[in-house]
């Protein structure tokens, strides 16, 4: 009797066993959601997809016409209709559909290249079929191959949470700016033409795809957030392009309104403009990227008289903030191997163990940090974050806007610092300098689509204080204070209040007094007999017809005088030649000053080169020259105050010196005036 029990006990094993190897002899590749699977085998499957069958010993298909089977047990489909696949016996009826296929323009500069810091080998490479890359024809150079950059991440993490492949068509050029995506002649008519002739074969896959929607995604601000580009003048020239694009390529979707259905923003990190790459600094709110969140917060943006809609324009990724120093990366990158693995159609990273390949981030991610540029490239373990995060965010997105998934996202909404890096909550304080008062509104999980914010700023102490359609907060003096509130969803009660203090020690008030009618501002002498003589960069005093001459109550180049960007009424623009140093004397013998001062610096907060010196000279009346007082290097918002002893002068030269290098050398000597001191 045991003899027969455990006989039969074996025999449920075997069929136990056999009944596993058949649920486990097929591995799905593509059906992200598992839906419609027969033991192991799935009811409905997509154009091109496969499914892996390898560990079968017999895989059959009644109509290879629809399903093919490879050399290594693989089922792909190939038609679409209905067959019948056996597997080691078992038949399992199979109906294949059109794919779902979301045609992707990717456009911008090198971060949204096949960029040379990348690594194929590295990249995330998403399932065989499900991803193609510029032309139908080409589907294994993302799934098999690999492709540099962020691309395969993003395809990767797109497919598992919406279900849909994608073609993407890459058509950005690395160092451009914006200004270069703006006609037909530049490389937004080139991106145009390139997405045109891709599409216009679409034409020959209708039998096999359904065109679910079209898009593009933007990684771009690099060269712009360096010049110091404002954000009113980057979100004009977005939208410029924004509408050209809409305008002129080929809208896929006959019953849609426009070209395209959505428009994904890869937020852009940004340089400082200072001499040296202060890691800190690299994800600042320079005007690029408060224009870009922006767009990513509102559903319409009025700028000026104009309003703009935003609705279908989101931001889609900013983890690469997560990465803005040693630290930071120290932590988000723990350990230095990397490859990926499927985890609830999320690709994450799996890190147990190290290795030589080119995973390892630099100390501050920049491919290049080491340089005196700043670089702003990443390796392949950036880019495959980055794409995988701006994948799945926009995926959901996407799903949640279309009614196919229900948005139950939980998010905060936070104050971002200027840097980038401290978020305010509600209730808490901000101190900001006068060169910090951008604050930018922002939710903390940008996959949630249900919301769109607006704020307001209020100041008793400086009533016509506001904030601006891109955060930053004009008009509040210093050490004064006021409330920036954030509605959402035009709300009447504020989601968040933060008391704002403007407190910058940069800001100088001048503090002298002087004998009444004694001053003399020397820019009012300049054209008269007391200016002795002058000399800018390709110009001087000893021309008949100079081309340039000294800024007169004005900056060099003629615009409003400013110094570290505070406007003043009176002063003098100068900037030194290539060979010589700027300077301009004037006599001042008839007026009896005893005292000279002026506020001197760079015009705006840039710093693109080396800086300047600046100088104050006086002769006594013997003919000789003195040096009074002679500045640091004077940069950005660095900036040095003249407050001299001039009793006994006759003759006055202020001198500005291009410490070796003439780059963005306009300096502005504001003031400048001498005057009897009232004692």
């Amino acid at each position: 009797m045991n003899k027969i029990y455990d006989k039969m006990q074996h025999i449920l094993i075997l069929i136990l066993i056999g009944v596993v190897f058949l649920l486990t002899s097929c591995t799905s590749n593509n059906n992200p959601q598992n839906e419609g699977v027969m033991s192991g085998v799935p009811s409905v499957m997509q154009y091109d997809d496969y499914y892996s069958c390898a560990n079968a010993k017999e895989v059959l298909s009644a109509d290879e016409n629809i399903i093919e089977v490879t050399s290594d047990n693989t089922l792909h489909v190939v038609g679409i209709g209905s067959t019948v696949v056996t597997i080691d016996g078992e038949e399992y009826n199979v109906t294949t559909q059109k794919a779902k296929l979301a045609v992707i323009l990717c456009i911008g500069q090198s971060n949204m290249t096949v960029i040379s810091t990348g690594n194929e080998e590295l990249a995330v490479k998403p399932p065989l079929g499900t991803a193609y890359w510029n032309t139908m024809e080409d589907s294994t150079s993302l799934s098999s191959t690999g492709v540099k950059g962020l691309f395969g991440a993003f395809a990767d993490t797109f497919y598992k949470t919406s279900g849909e492949k994608c073609l993407m068509i890459q058509a950005a050029m690395g160092g451009t700016s914006i200004g270069q995506w703006q006609t037909d002649t530049d490389y937004l008519g080139k991106a145009i033409n390139t997405y045109n002739n891709c599409v216009s074969q679409l034409k020959y896959y209708t039998d096999y795809y359904e065109i679910t929607r079209t898009g593009y995604i933007w990684l771009q601000g690099e060269t712009d957030c360096k010049n110091g580009m404002s954000a009113n003048q980057y979100f004009k020239s977005f939208f410029r392009m924004h509408d050209k694009l809409n305008n002129n390529c080929t809208k896929i979707i006959t019953d849609s309104e426009k070209a395209f259905s959505f428009t994904g923003i890869l937020g852009v990190r940004s340089w400082s403009g200072r001499p040296k790459y202060e890691r800190p600094l690299n994800i600042v709110f320079t005007g690029p990227r408060s224009a870009q969140y922006a767009m990513g917060n509102s559903n319409s943006i009025k700028v000026g008289n104009k309003d703009y809609d935003t609705s279908d324009i989101y931001l889609i990724t900013n983890i690469t903030e997560n990465w803005y120093s040693d630290e930071s990366v120290a932590a988000w990158f723990t350990k230095d191997n990397l490859y990926y693995e499927q985890d609830a159609g999320v690709v994450k990273m799996v890190a147990d163990r190290e290795t030589d390949l080119d995973a390892l981030m630099p100390p501050d991610i920049s491919s290049a940090s080491n340089t005196t540029y700043p670089d702003q490239h990443y390796l392949q373990k950036g880019y495959n974050e980055m794409g995988a995060d701006a994948g799945k965010n926009l995926a959901n997105i996407l799903k949640i806007k279309q009614g196919t998934q229900t948005e139950n996202i939980e998010y905060d909404v936070v104050l971002r610092d200027f840097n980038g890096i401290v978020s305010y909550k509600n209730g808490d304080e901000a101190v900001i300098t006068r060169t910090t008062a951008t604050l930018v509104p922002c939710v903390t999980n940008l996959s949630a689509t249900n919301y769109s914010l607006t704020y307001e700023f209020t100041s008793r102490d400086c009533p016509d204080a506001y904030v601006d359609e891109f955060g930053q907060i004009i008009g509040l003096q210093n050490d004064t204070s006021g409330e920036y509130k954030v509605f959402l969803n035009n709300s009447e009660e504020a989601v968040l209040t933060v008391k704002v203090t403007v407190s910058d020690p940069n800001i100088i008030t001048p503090d002298f007094s002087w004998v009444e009618g004694s001053n003399v501002y020397l820019s009012d002498l300049i054209g008269s007999k007391e200016c002795l003589s002058w000399k800018v960069n390709m110009a001087d005093s000893t021309m008949a017809n100079p081309p340039r001459r000294p800024g007169k109550n004005a900056n060099y180049n003629s615009s409003k005088l400013s110094v570290a960007d505070i406007t003043y009424k009176k002063g003098i623009g100068l900037h030194p030649q290539a060979t010589a140093d700027s300077e301009i004397e004037f006599d001042i013998s008839k007026y009896g000053c005893d005292r000279f001062y002026a506020i001197v610096g760079s015009p705006g907060l840039t710093d693109f080169g080396n800086g300047v010196i600046c100088s104050v000279y006086v002769d006594y009346g013997d003919g000789k020259y003195v040096l009074l007082e002679k500045s640091g290097v004077l940069a950005g918002e660095i900036v040095h105050v003249f407050d001299l002893d001039i009793n006994g002068a006759e003759k006055i030269k202020l001198v500005v010196n291009s410490n070796g290098v003439i780059n963005s050398d306009s300096t502005t000597w504001a003031y400048s005036v001498i005057y009897k001191e009232n004692k």
